[in-house]
């Protein structure tokens, strides 16, 4: 398919624009009835249009734009594809509500905290941590705690927080000794 990039970079500006005034059926160019196959083969067309990698070699802001909607028919495809999260948003449409809130949103992939620990060795010591809470050894804990954040590169928030809350723990326990 040949764009011409001018006139390609002006529709994306108006969409971007256009963006917090449309209904995800509007901006995968559904209706209400469509069923998930025309949802989906809706969003998929879309996608392939619109999506960001096809202007790798363009101008950044084409790029940031192109970003910012295909975000956005994410979300509209999503919400739109789920039945309970489709009826969610239909009874917000009746509020006036153009987008399915986060905190209303079903997230099959809702992630417990400790699935924020990525490497496999990060999550055995982390295991191994709990394991020496369990059996009581706190100063094992510590250590296993340490070396999964370690493993982690030093950057995930959830086992700082795991190690500050068991290091609070033991200076307690030594108090109270």
């Amino acid at each position: 398919m040949i764009v011409d990039l001018k006139q390609f970079s002006n529709e994306v500006a108006k969409l971007q624009q256009s963006l917090d005034r449309l209904t995800y059926y509007q901006l995968l160019g559904v209706n209400e009835a469509s069923t998930q196959n025309q949802i989906k083969e809706a969003f998929f067309r879309a996608a392939a249009f619109y999506h960001p990698d096809r202007f790798t070699q363009e101008d950044q802001t084409l790029r940031d734009s192109l970003y910012v909607i295909f975000k956005r028919l994410n979300e509209a495809y999503h919400t739109l594809i789920r039945p309970e999260e489709r009826q969610r948003y239909n009874e917000g449409l009746t509020r006036g509500d153009l987008r399915l809130h986060k905190e209303s949103r079903l997230d099959e992939r809702q992630k417990k905290p400790e699935d924020t620990i990525m490497t496999p060795t990060g999550r055995q010591f982390y295991q191994a941590g709990l394991d020496a809470i369990k059996a009581g050894d706190l100063n094992k804990a510590k250590l296993n705690f340490q070396m999964a954040l370690t493993r982690e590169g030093m950057k995930n928030d959830f086992l700082i927080l795991k190690l500050t809350e068991l290091q609070s723990e033991m200076k307690k326990k030594k108090k109270g000794a």
